[in-house]
């Protein structure tokens, strides 16, 4: 299992960020390499699920994406399953002004030991310049 961890400081108040962040209709927006969320079931809390299709590298990937946890305004966890499964969880800490959006997202590549070292040398790195742009994008769209 690979794990990526992120942080960012976004100038608004958690509320607001978790409103834009928990969203299904509007992940696409700004979550980097999303494309497309469709067949949403539920508003964003506990229990809601949505198709995802990711573009990565070219390829388009469909998941299932299930939210496990709500608890607003501090903490979510999602489950995704398909080509890669995964486990984030986002969590909103007041800070200064602002306030600090952590993420940490564990994921498995399938395969034997080739698709291990393909996830070493390039989908976790592709995976953490992703969820540093999905940061800055959503810092972008909160503070804007």
């Amino acid at each position: 299992m690979s794990r990526i961890e992120k942080s960012i400081v976004i100038n608004a108040p958690p509320e607001k960020i978790w409103d834009t962040d928990t969203d299904p209709n509007h992940w696409a927006d700004w979550y980097a390499g999303l494309k497309e969320v469709k067949s949403i079931v539920g508003d964003g809390s506990a229990g809601t699920t949505c198709e995802m299709t990711f573009d990565m590298s070219g390829m388009k990937l469909q998941f299932k994406h299930t939210v496990l946890e709500w608890d607003r305004p501090r903490k979510w966890v999602g489950r995704t399953e398909g080509a890669i499964d995964s486990t984030s969880t986002w969590t909103y800490e007041p800070e200064g002004e602002g306030t600090r959006v952590s993420v940490v997202m564990d994921y498995t590549v399938p395969g034997s030991v080739l698709g291990k070292i393909a996830d070493k040398l390039v989908i976790e790195r592709r995976n953490a310049e992703d969820m540093e742009k999905t940061l800055q994008n959503l810092k972008k769209l909160c503070e804007g």
